[in-house]
């Protein structure tokens, strides 16, 4: 970092020296002609021609790996996947099978219920009026007060 600043420092003093000095323009000039024929000199426009090309060749070797990778993580992914969920459906039939039917063994699986044999693996969601007020009714629930909101009307 020190560097850096060491030479954004001097390339600013010589700019300076240059542009400042009684020659200055003159000698401004001669450095923009000999950048300009340096740029257009055909030894460098091949080396900068073979730099693209270079630059060009690498970035799609990295594409393909990358493309490779991914696809191979895809893959992967996939197959431990498939793998964990056959895992499920034979936990899940074992189950079933030896005539486990409590809620335990259902949980343990993955969430099914009693003699589901794993085609659904979430819980069954129930309306819950003690904790959701407004999903019953004035007189099976309780009201908002307890929740810390307004109190039913009864609507």
């Amino acid at each position: 970092m020190k560097l850096l600043r060491m030479l954004t420092f001097t390339a600013g003093a010589a700019v300076g020296y240059v542009v400042g000095a009684k020659q200055g323009q003159k000698g401004l000039d001669r450095i923009k002609s000999t950048a300009r024929e340096t740029w257009n000199d055909p030894k460098v426009q091949d080396a900068v021609h073979k730099v693209g090309d270079q630059a060009n060749r690498v970035a799609h070797d990295v594409a393909d790996q990358a493309k490779g990778a991914v696809s191979s993580a895809a893959e992967s992914a996939e197959r431990k996947a498939s793998e964990a969920a056959d895992d499920a459906k034979e936990r899940i039939a074992e189950k079933v099978g030896r005539g486990d039917d409590s809620d335990e063994a259902a949980a343990s699986v993955g969430g099914a219920e009693k003699g589901d044999p794993g085609e659904r693996l979430a819980p069954a969601v129930k309306a819950d009026s003690v904790s959701d007020p407004g999903l019953g009714d004035a007189d099976s629930s309780s009201d908002w007060a307890d929740e810390g909101g307004r109190p039913a009307t009864g609507n």
